[in-house]
This record gives structure tokens, sequence and C-alpha cells, in this order.
């Protein structure tokens, strides 16, 4: 008999290296950070600070790409490392604020939706399922929440 491993049903893992001194990045406050990806994500997560290796594992491929895109995200966007064109700037944006936007990239987590300015909102996946989202379509947002330089959008009613 031939063994078919199912792949579905076994636990992944995703192991990568970010900067040791970033690792504190992914703890957050009080373990606030961590503690949100988690939850977000459902996915565990171990860290080793002196190495900078990050160790993520779940149940389903697409939460741990995302979690470790967003990981990712984090460490590469901190106070000091920020790219040029990263440094946009959201003093002018607020909650609740509505925009006509255009969606400019699709990720697995979710897609950014541009709002103006060049300053692009995360929609999540979770909160956009139900659509079939295409680069360049337009689309109705609300600012759900600004945090640490970033915006993140809900779709309008």
């Amino acid at each position: 008999k031939e063994i078919i491993v199912n792949e579905e049903v076994l636990p992944k893992l995703e192991l990568f290296s970010v900067d040791p001194s970033k690792i504190v990045d992914i703890i957050g406050q009080a373990g606030k950070t961590i503690k949100e990806i988690i939850e977000k994500f459902g996915v565990s997560i171990d860290l080793d600070r002196e190495k900078g290796e990050v160790k993520i594992a779940g149940s389903q491929n697409e939460q741990i790409k995302a979690a470790k895109d967003y990981i990712i995200n984090i460490t590469s966007s901190q106070k000091g490392t920020k790219k040029g064109s990263k440094d946009k700037d959201i003093s002018g944006f607020e909650l609740g604020q509505e925009f006509q936007g255009i969606v400019k990239k699709i990720a697995p987590f979710g897609a950014f939706v541009e709002l103006k300015n060049g300053v692009d909102g995360l929609l999540h996946s979770s909160k956009s399922k139900h659509l079939n989202l295409s680069e360049n379509q337009s689309l109705k947002v609300k600012i759900s929440e600004i945090k640490n330089g970033k915006i993140s959008v809900d779709l309008c009613e």
C-alpha cells in the first residue's frame, strides 16, 4: 500500500530571521503586538532574541504566510529604517473618514487601497472575503484604525 500524506491536516511551520534588535517591535509594549498577531492570524509564534529567529506555527499556510508578511512589515517599517517611499504623512487622516479608494496591491492578508496623496489603507482579507477584488478597482472605504503610522480600513455599507 502507498501512504498518502494529507498536507492539509499537518501543522505548518515557517522559520525566518529578522534583525535581533527588531524582536522588541514584534513583541510590542507588554506583549501587545505579538498577542494581536497570534489572535488575528490564529498562529503560535516563538521568538529567539539572540539569533533574531521567528518561528510561526499554525494549521493553515495562508495564515502563516499572512503572519510572516505582517511581521516582516513591522520589522522593516519601524523608525530609523523607513524607506523614503514608505514615509507618507498620515496626519490629515481621521477615524471614520470615508474615501473612494483604488485597490493598489492585493496581498494574502488583504488589499492595499490608496486613499489620497499616495497614502494606502489596508482592507484586511477577513473584511473583503465576499468580494472578488482586483487591482485598480474602485472601493468606498472608511478608516477603522490608525496605529503605528498604518491605516486600516473597512468597506462602507
